[in-house]
């Protein structure tokens, strides 16, 4: 259920974003955003047919493995290294 939820707000959500970055240009903007998503889904159809042609039924989650692992590695390596607390919002609260 939060997977639908989340997928389906994520048209309508870049939709929304697009529409206030280029409000006189809306009609444009949202083409661009659709070929945009058309470019990146046949893209990835393109190339999901090529690794599965070439390596095999196991291409697909062998990529998605080696994809997060290196998107983990990459995050920790150069994610952001602020470890200072979170100040509190409360009124009256005191800081150490």
């Amino acid at each position: 259920m939060l997977w639908g939820f989340a997928f389906g707000a994520f048209p309508v959500g870049f939709q929304v974003w697009i529409v206030r970055a280029a409000p006189d240009q809306a009609e444009g903007a949202s083409g661009l955003l659709v070929a945009a998503f058309q470019t990146a889904i046949a893209t990835g159809a393109i190339g999901g047919g090529l690794l599965v042609d070439h390596v095999g039924a196991l291409g697909g989650p062998l990529f998605a493995v080696v994809a997060m692992t290196l998107g983990a590695l990459l995050t920790l390596r150069h994610g952001p290294r602020n470890s200072a607390p979170i100040p509190s919002s409360q009124p009256g609260a005191e800081t150490a």
